[in-house]
């Protein structure tokens, strides 16, 4: 479609009429060369005369704008000599040799100086125009763990002494503890029907991959990694809004993902899912290690994941997640739709009831099931047929933060 110099000296002070259709009998300005009834439900919607045969047919693909109508005649000349209060176009992200490159403006949307359009950023890395496809690279900014973790929290070269969770007084959740040889505390969260989440509460001695991987991560340049489109039936695009990258087998959940192959996935896939595996089969034999499919995703200030399950057809019933980066909350609950059988004597009026004891934060008196702080080379599982069936979760970074999903996907 062309678009004519609307600010040329033969179109100033030119006036421009409407015109009448003959069948629905609706005014229309002439916006292209060509008149036309721009009236959807008209027999004579979107077609011009022909001058030569005389009767009305269907507008051609490509049509120029009527360049009188793109002239703002209708705003008086009072109104245009006065200047705005504000810019209403964006300003360009800024640069910052530092964790502002992953800020909130640097994952929102930019004016292409080119076009005009405003897009949104969907790429890893590099904001591109929707329209005229104008790039513009990311900050290639790499943020060191010391940049990121909590300042108030200790740094700890043995076993963390903030590790428990806390757990819903009356939610029939119990908790076992254990040092593990590396200094790695190992908190276990039994949930009734014999379901099982796994924390492994890191410490500075046993994060030498992590902060391999942290830095690796951010290196990634593959055009998969970007925001995906949400699955809507909405004709406008929605996207997530995290950075995801998903390798191995195929994950089909709410996003319209892109997979890559394990082959040509980058090399810190391959050292992440074998970094797990090693630590699953040294320490917690009994869980399943042979998984197939990875799901990375990057959190930028501002973005987290919103309550779910994991509990999509074919998915297995062990799942795996490294944090890398930022603290983060974890939180469990049950579904309200779903009725968990206790795994106590109680009655289930007393299970729902609960025994309320103030002792937070180790009980609570409301709230979800668990809550889990998690930090940098924390590794988190979720075992049990029905886990993902009664109960869901969501996670909210407080900064910048990577993290890698593992499961096993029936092919």
């Amino acid at each position: 479609m062309d678009l004519d110099d609307p600010n040329s000296d033969n179109n100033e002070n030119m006036e421009i009429d409407s015109d009448t259709c003959n069948t629905c009998k609706q005014q229309f300005f002439p916006i292209y060369n060509s008149w036309m009834c721009l009236e959807s439900s008209c027999k004579s919607f979107w077609k011009i005369w022909n001058t030569v045969k005389m009767s009305w047919e269907n507008a051609p693909q490509d049509l120029s704008f009527n360049p009188i109508f793109l002239v703002p005649g209708f705003i008086s000349g009072e109104i245009l000599s006065r200047p705005l209060p504000f810019s209403i176009i964006p300003s360009p992200p800024i640069g910052h040799n530092n964790i502002g490159a992953y800020s909130l403006m640097h994952w929102k949307g930019y004016h292409c100086l080119r076009c005009g359009r405003v897009s949104c950023r969907v790429k890893w890395s590099c904001w591109e125009c929707m329209n005229c496809h104008k790039t513009l690279s990311a900050l290639k900014t790499i943020l060191d763990k010391s940049m990121l973790a909590d300042p108030h929290r200790l740094v700890f070269t043995g076993p963390a002494t903030d590790c428990e969770g806390s757990i819903l007084n009356g939610s029939n959740i119990t908790r076992d503890r254990t040092i593990l040889s590396n200094g790695v505390i190992l908190m276990k969260y039994n949930f009734p029907n014999d379901n099982r989440i796994f924390h492994f509460v890191s410490n500075e001695i046993c994060n030498e991959m992590p902060d391999i991987f942290l830095k690796n991560f951010q290196e990634i340049d593959n055009e998969q990694l970007k925001r995906h489109p949400i699955k809507s039936k909405l004709e406008t695009r929605l996207f997530a809004r995290q950075f995801t990258l998903n390798v191995g087998e195929h994950y089909k959940f709410a996003l319209e993902l892109n997979t890559v192959p394990w082959k040509d996935a980058p090399k810190v896939c391959n050292d992440t899912l074998d970094y797990v595996k090693k630590i699953i089969e040294n320490f917690v034999p009994e869980v399943s290690h042979d998984f197939n499919q990875m799901l990375v995703a990057i959190y930028m200030e501002g973005q987290r994941m919103s309550w779910h399950d994991d509990g999509e057809k074919g998915v297995g019933p062990i799942i795996v997640s490294l944090s890398l980066g930022s603290p983060a909350e974890m939180k469990v609950r049950r579904k309200l739709k779903k009725k968990v059988e206790a795994s106590s004597s109680k009655s289930s009026k007393n299970d729902e009831k609960g025994d309320y004891t103030p002792t937070f934060p180790i009980m609570r008196r409301n709230g979800p099931e668990l809550l889990l702080n998690l930090n940098h080379g924390d590794i988190v599982i979720m075992a049990g047929d029905t886990l993902q069936e009664h109960y869901d979760h969501m996670v909210a970074p407080k900064g910048f933060r990577v993290a890698c999903t593992i499961r096993k996907i029936e092919k």
